[in-house]
């Protein structure tokens, strides 16, 4: 079975390398970059809103063959969400599983501040927080300078991305995240319950928003489970 993994803000397919070597080699790992048409940091990134990412998404994995499942971790989750929606609405292959991560729910009003917009020093303590981008990278002043407008373009697209009504996904879905995770309560992890027709619950680990850093084999081996759970009812 295929296991697609999107990208967090500022993220790539190389992101998940640390977390592909867990999986059982009968799971074929599929780590996906955010389509941009540019060359990643050499060029300016395109400004895309979520759903025209997502939209090229659905288009690239639409007619897929092989069963599969998707799997997103923060701005990943609203990305993996947009994407079963295309893939809905233009009748393109559907994955058998959604595993959303570290997110609320799409239709809950976002409470944290506007990050892609602030002043490059709070931009840059506040990114330090969400402990993703290691320190040395942080300081590293002409390595920041790369990054930092891919990072500013993709929490824009989730600042600005907007909810709008629609059916539960005809898919499975399952929730992962944080048990100490500052950016998503876990209430609003359980919200993303009525956008599925068939919810599987929430499953939390210890740690803070990209837990899974510290929860490799733990986190590999319960997708495995996920995966393994609706292969079987498929």
């Amino acid at each position: 079975m295929r296991l697609y993994l999107l990208p967090y803000a500022g993220g790539s397919a190389k992101s998940y390398q640390v977390l592909q070597p867990f999986f059982a080699p009968t799971i074929d790992v599929v780590p996906l970059d955010v389509p941009d048409r540019g060359r990643m940091y050499a060029d300016l990134p395109e400004l895309l809103s979520l759903r025209e990412m997502a939209h090229r998404i659905a288009v690239h994995i639409g007619n897929e063959t092989e069963p599969y499942a998707i799997f997103g971790h923060s701005m990943g989750a609203l990305l993996a969400f947009e994407v079963v929606r295309a893939l809905t609405s233009m009748h393109g292959c559907l994955p058998l599983l959604l595993m959303v991560s570290g997110h609320q729910a799409p239709h809950l009003e976002r409470t944290c501040p506007s990050l892609h917009d602030s002043p490059q020093d709070e931009f840059d303590r506040r990114l330090s927080l969400l402990s993703a981008t290691p320190q040395e990278i942080l300081d590293h002043g002409e390595m920041m300078d790369l990054l930092r407008p891919r990072i500013r373009r993709d929490f824009q697209a989730c600042e600005t991305y907007r909810y709008t009504e629609g059916r539960a996904l005809p898919v499975p879905l399952a929730c992962l995240g944080g048990d100490d995770d500052p950016t998503v309560s876990i209430d609003e992890l359980h919200a993303w319950s009525m956008h599925s027709s068939d919810y599987l619950g929430s499953f939390l680990f210890p740690g803070g928003h990209f837990y899974f850093l510290d929860n490799l084999p733990e986190v590999a081996k319960e997708v495995e489970r996920l995966m393994c759970l609706v292969a079987m009812t498929a």
